[in-house]
């Protein structure tokens, strides 16, 4: 029969008792020569006995359980997790296991972009119940010059209240020779039902004038903004609207109002799932939603055109 490390680890307690109480008991009523020998054997008995009845103990208390609960704490409470330093090392390993292991080669590169793409934290958690309206009007057919208004209205939750921090908005408009083709301005922008101050700053770069929107904040656990710009410009070189942010959003819903004489064709961007339709979709209304998470780097774009008659 082979000997079984785990077995006799196991039995350890056992023997330890045997020995305890036998050493004690030839030291309590053998016969000796010496006084000593008869103090050391019962001592030595004594003191291995003690320590059975202490590893007993100990690994009664572990089936009861009671270790096990404080180590789970331990190793998995947030509070410890916190004052961790590995913890890219622990989600790598975690990661391993629930993949089983089946990417080892990239495993690194994955938990990586999980981490650091997918759930960003610098300053804001998130957006929640984003809602964007866009009017698009055809207002000059020969020429294909559109009008666009873009209402939205999202709250935002930032990563500590006492923080100060930054929102941003970008938005890019295609020209053919000069920048004045196209034009962008805020018509409204309020934040807790305040009118916010924005810093717009404008740049050319190619035939693309860049302009960016934005607020800073601190103080509150979240922020409701409201905005709406206007924009002007030509189809023929410059027929795509999307949105793709760098943090989180929950819930999303899209309402699209067309006049004049404009056609769509609606596509994700990298999402999980599709965007649903609701609601009446026709030639002049289209009302998207999309219930859940949009990760950083997802949403939806689409293409404009005219409709020819």
């Amino acid at each position: 029969m082979m000997f079984k490390k785990d077995s006799f680890i196991a039995s350890i307690p056992y023997i330890a008792l045997i020995l305890g109480f036998t050493f004690f008991f030839f030291g309590t009523f053998a016969t000796f020569d010496s006084h000593l020998w008869k103090e050391f054997w019962s001592g030595l008995g004594k003191t291995i006995l003690a320590s059975g009845i202490f590893a007993l103990l100990l690994k009664t208390f572990q089936f009861m359980g009671v270790f096990k609960e404080e180590l789970k704490k331990v190793v998995y409470d947030a509070k410890f997790l916190a004052n961790r330093k590995d913890l890219e090392e622990v989600w790598e390993e975690v990661s391993r296991v629930m993949f089983k292991n089946k990417f080892p080669k990239i495993s690194k590169e994955i938990t990586h972009d999980i981490g650091h793409l997918y759930f960003p934290t610098e300053h804001v958690l998130y957006y929640d119940d984003y809602r964007q309206i866009i009017e698009i009007e055809l207002i000059d057919p020969i020429n294909q010059i559109v009008n666009v208004k873009q209402h939205a209205s999202f709250y935002v939750y930032p990563r500590s209240k006492g923080e100060n921090f930054s929102v941003k908005t970008m938005n890019s408009l295609t020209f053919n020779k000069d920048k004045s083709e196209v034009s962008a301005s805020v018509i409204k922008y309020q934040i807790n039902e305040k009118e916010a101050t924005v810093t717009i700053t404008q740049e050319v770069t190619g035939n693309k004038l860049n302009t960016c929107y934005e607020v800073y904040l601190a103080g509150q656990d979240s922020y409701k903004f409201e905005t709406c710009i206007e924009k002007r410009y030509c189809l023929f070189h410059d027929n795509v609207i999307g949105t793709v942010k760098d943090f989180l959003i929950h819930d999303f819903s899209l309402k699209l109002h067309l006049k004049g004489g404009i056609h769509i064709d609606f596509f994700e961007v990298g999402t999980l799932k599709r965007f649903k339709n609701v609601g009446v979709v026709n030639e002049h209304y289209r009302e998207y939603e999309y219930k859940g998470i949009l990760y950083p780097k997802q949403g939806y774009l689409f293409f404009m055109k005219k409709i020819v008659p």
